[in-house]
């Protein structure tokens, strides 16, 4: 199975290109980062999706983590489980897996592209990431 899904480019003065894309988070649809360097399974989110997606923050697992760059400084980290990640044409879908939700994290999302399919390319020129699954 061969689906398109759409691509969106930010070009940092030629030095640094980051590629995200639109997901549907349960209910929420969020502008997510792709990085294909976060290994495989990674899924994070900014804090402020929890209580939209009814996640209670006192009732799951936590972790403050410190900056490397300034160890005075850090974030707290909460770990869950998600029921539902999928573009917005439901043709690349994970259930049922665990997510991290960030405080401070400065994108709506970040995460792994292993999920989207076993042969992702993407096409710069058209903006669309073409996946076979």
């Amino acid at each position: 199975m061969k689906f398109e899904m759409p691509l969106e480019i930010n070009n940092d003065r030629n030095v640094k290109v980051s590629i995200g894309t639109m997901v549907k988070l349960d209910s929420l649809e969020l502008h997510v980062g792709l990085d294909s360097g976060a290994g495989f399974d990674v899924f994070r989110f900014n804090s402020r999706y929890m209580e939209a997606l009814g996640i209670d923050s006192t009732q799951i697992e936590t972790k403050y983590i410190p900056s490397s760059f300034k160890p005075e400084e850090g974030n707290q980290y909460y770990f869950t489980e998600v029921t539902s990640l999928t573009d917005l044409k439901k043709n690349a879908e994970n259930t049922d897996f665990r997510a991290t939700f960030i405080d401070g994290l400065i994108h709506e999302g970040i995460m792994s592209i292993n999920w989207i399919g076993e042969i992702i390319t993407f096409d710069m020129p058209d903006k669309r990431i073409i996946v076979t699954k």
